[in-house]
């Protein structure tokens, strides 16, 4: 077999699923939800002297699988169809009881400044600084911060600002993308129905995109 250390299309993203769900029984269920849970899937696939350890180490498995993981992330509406095969066969995509709820555990309690942007008019870019203005009040929103929105209007979420950047909320957690999983946790809402981006190119989208994502 080729092996795939990128999955960068849903070409790429089928084949690897197909491969992971025929690597295992229907009935085992196993999680890809972070880098030790992958790790366990490969090693119970080398106890069962799977043809995929044979093609795969350890590390290159582990990366095919994180690619995967990370193209279903940034397009889960456009390949609801692997999604769904991926959990029909027991591979667990985010395990909501661990990965999810330590990851919002974790930035609750870092002391990180958390705000719902109530009107989207009420950001403008000024001096250079992204200022919201609330009940009176002013706030400077970081530029390399995030804002965490839904990715449509049905889901009736919130827009939420994390006064943290991208690389400190992951140093923070150890999490592929925390912000969504704090948001997740948070609102109550699917991990795979929100998107994260920065303040800065979050201004500069049309309002309706800064409300949702609209993948």
């Amino acid at each position: 077999m080729t092996q795939i250390f990128t999955v960068n299309s849903n070409l790429t993203a089928k084949l690897v699923a197909n491969l992971l769900c025929d690597s295992k029984t229907k009935r085992q269920v196993v999680s890809i939800a972070n880098d030790t849970a992958i790790k366990d899937f490969y090693k119970m696939l080398s106890s069962k002297k799977s043809k995929v350890c044979g093609s795969y180490t350890l590390k290159t498995f582990v990366e095919l699988v994180k690619s995967l993981k990370e193209y279903i992330e940034n397009n889960p509406t456009k390949i609801e169809s692997i999604i769904d095969q991926l959990n029909k066969n027991n591979i667990e995509l985010i395990n909501f009881s661990d990965e999810v709820r330590e990851c919002h555990r974790l930035i609750q309690q870092s002391g990180i400044r958390f705000m719902e942007i109530e009107d989207i008019n009420n950001v403008m870019l000024i001096d250079g600084k992204y200022i919201y203005i609330k009940d009176g009040d002013e706030y400077e929103l970081g530029g390399d911060c995030m804002i965490v929105r839904p990715n449509d209007a049905l889901s009736g979420s919130i827009i939420a600002y994390i006064g943290a950047t991208h690389e400190e909320l992951q140093r923070i957690t150890n999490s592929t993308r925390p912000a969504r999983g704090w948001y997740a946790m948070e609102c109550g809402v699917n991990y795979f129905n929100t998107r994260d981006i920065t303040v800065k190119n979050w201004y500069e989208l049309d309002d309706y995109h800064k409300q949702f994502t609209c993948l």
